[in-house]
């Protein structure tokens, strides 16, 4: 039960935090689309953060976004735009 309840308020989180720094309003959709892709691995791996998370470049309307998954709770758990060089 705790584990659903996490992952709802990670979910959640990334759509305020998508929304704050991207301008753009994802829906529980939206981001349930983005984890497929991760694990259908149609994402760039950077690089692990810890056993259960890792952080992935995804592409989403023409943006490449930088996204930490929890492999654990198989869900986003935050987001943000790749600044370019």
């Amino acid at each position: 039960m705790k584990k659903n309840i996490k992952k709802e308020y990670e979910i959640n989180h990334v759509i305020i935090r998508a929304e704050e720094r991207l301008g753009i309003k994802l829906t529980k959709e939206d981001v349930q689309k983005l984890s497929a892709k991760i694990r259908r691995e149609e994402s760039k791996f950077i690089r692990a953060t810890s056993n259960t998370c890792t952080v992935h470049e995804v592409e989403f309307e023409g943006k490449t976004l930088v996204v930490v998954y929890d492999k654990l709770r198989k869900t986003i758990k935050t987001l943000w735009i790749k600044k370019e060089k």
